[in-house]
């Protein structure tokens, strides 16, 4: 029985398209390195179905791991690469984001 999600969200179609080809480049680099289902699922730490599951792209796989399966599959770098350092720096940004305070002098 396919594992049941707790959001109703409706995903990006980009997002889901990401998903499934990141299924198809597991189950291509499982294969060419010779990695039964059984094996990676152990690797991984998952039950045998969540590598079925991933392998068909399903969108409810927690990204840890996804991410752990990348890693053990050598591919982590590749399919998922650090973020540039730029994007990591708090220097010039505010500690909170507050919501515009509303102009209240109209009657």
């Amino acid at each position: 029985m396919p594992r049941q999600t707790t959001t109703d969200a409706v995903l990006h179609p980009q997002v889901e398209e990401r998903i499934r080809l990141w299924g198809q480049v597991v189950a291509n680099l499982r294969r060419q390195q010779k990695i039964t289902l059984d094996d990676l699922a152990a690797r991984v730490g998952v039950a045998q179905q969540t590598v079925v599951r991933m392998e068909k792209g399903d969108v409810a796989v927690r990204i840890s791991i996804w991410l752990s399966t990348f890693k053990v599959l050598g591919a982590l770098d590749l399919l998922a690469p650090m973020p540039a350092q730029s994007l990591l720096s708090k220097v010039g940004l505010a500690q909170r984001v507050r919501k515009a305070a509303l102009d209240d002098d109209e009657f």
